[in-house]
């Protein structure tokens, strides 16, 4: 299940770059790393693919699974949404394009409740946390921040199976 629940947070985020609401991410034009031109968002599950390079994926959402929980009754799986955001301007502009795009991001997930063809359930708070880095990192130009969410859905009742 968790693979059909992250395809359908990709699904949510996709549908918001490409203009479908009020909300949209699509709008939202960030700088590309390595030029000086802006690209949409892009969203990839799990990691950036080993075939981009670092300046063809940002800005870039990531989505992970963290980890999982049942219960005789439902499961819970816990995804984050990592924003990666770019400046050549250095990394207080990054942080910016990062708090904007995730401010976006967490408007999207209060606004959604269900996903999966309404299989999955959003439950609980949607958690940010901010990227803190060493001063002396190779990374100045990034900044990172991860939003967290849980999707719940029911489990079938095994003692009805039983028989």
């Amino acid at each position: 299940m968790t693979h059909l629940i992250m395809k359908s947070i990709k699904t949510l985020f996709e549908s918001h770059i490409k203009g479908d609401s009020e909300n949209d991410i699509a709008e939202l034009l960030a700088p590309k790393q390595g030029y000086e031109t802006l690209q949409s968002v892009q969203v990839f599950e799990d990691a950036i693919p080993d075939k981009k390079s670092d300046e063809a994926a940002y800005p870039c959402l990531v989505i992970r699974w963290v980890e999982g929980t049942e219960d005789d009754d439902s499961a819970t799986e816990t995804f984050e949404v990592l924003v990666c955001a770019f400046s050549d301007e250095g990394r207080e502009i990054a942080e910016s394009w990062a708090g904007v795009i995730a401010g976006r991001v967490r408007s999207i997930l209060r606004q959604t409740r269900l996903i999966g063809g309404n299989r999955f359930q959003r439950v609980g708070d949607i958690k940010s946390i901010n990227a803190k880095f060493d001063p002396g990192e190779k990374h100045f130009s990034h900044h990172y921040v991860t939003i967290r969410s849980q999707w719940q859905y029911p489990l079938p009742d095994i003692t009805s199976m039983e028989g």
